[in-house]
């Protein structure tokens, strides 16, 4: 079972990039003190966005991008602990847009990746 500090810092402490257009994936490391000014799933794909979404750009252009962000709590037993977030651009609205589904068995995927 992870720490609570270790689940602070996501799936340790980095993010995959996937690019389908050129088809590559890569991943990036983030440096903890964004971890702690953007606590949990929604704050991190919040600065993801921001720093991965080219500005006027339309939700369904081919260089829109999504994040799939864990929450706080994944990796701890705890009741509603298996959260994840997803954020992006709606293409209604052109304005933010996420969801917060539960996933079964969301605390043992960090120690498989």
């Amino acid at each position: 079972m992870a720490s609570p500090e270790a689940s602070l810092f996501g799936v340790r402490g980095r993010v995959l990039l996937v690019d389908l257009g050129e088809k590559r994936h890569w991943e990036e490391s983030i440096d903890p003190a964004v971890y702690r000014q953007f606590l949990g799933g929604y704050g991190l794909g919040a600065w993801l966005l921001l720093k991965h979404f080219p500005a006027k750009v339309d939700a369904l252009a081919p260089e829109a991008c999504f994040a799939i962000c864990s929450g706080l709590l994944t990796g701890l037993s705890t009741p509603f602990s298996g959260r994840i977030q997803i954020v992006g651009k709606s293409p209604l609205t052109g304005t933010w847009a996420d969801s917060n589904p539960a996933a079964r068995g969301r605390a043992s995927a960090p120690r498989r990746l």
